[in-house]
């Protein structure tokens, strides 16, 4: 007995990409039109929490939260797939991180401050354990 199919993002978007491109496009198309997706409503997110704008101003502002979401996550996905942390096919886990990244807009500079000066802490703790 065959079982369900699945209705996740991936395979819904990836089956609307097979009706309108055909299923050798669909099979690439389908997994980052997700991440697409999932970019544009974190850059939705974003918006809700700056000051308003003109609507040319808040075009450019979604674009380029979502294009940086989307650029990043899919470096993220290769940097992932390249440690052999991630198989190919497991777009889906990307997807809050697509999310991530765009909602967090132009707060992201305090944020990678914060991770360097963690990751340099952790490295002095560990170096001087080691001088010890």
């Amino acid at each position: 007995m065959a079982s369900p199919p699945t209705l996740d993002p991936i395979t819904l978007l990836t089956a609307a990409a097979g009706a309108a491109f055909g299923p050798a496009v669909s099979a690439v198309a389908g997994p980052y039109a997700a991440i697409g997706l999932c970019a544009f409503l974190g850059a939705l997110v974003a918006l809700s929490g700056l000051q308003p704008m003109g609507a040319l101003r808040v075009l450019l502002t979604i674009g380029r939260y979502t294009a940086t979401s989307v650029m990043l996550s899919v470096a993220v996905e290769a940097g992932l797939v390249d440690l052999g942390l991630l198989a190919r096919s497991a777009h889906w886990s990307l997807l809050l991180v697509a999310f991530g990244l765009a909602a967090v807009g132009d707060g992201w500079l305090p944020l990678a401050r914060r991770a360097v000066d963690g990751l340099m802490g952790m490295i002095e703790r560990r170096a001087g354990a080691k001088e010890s």
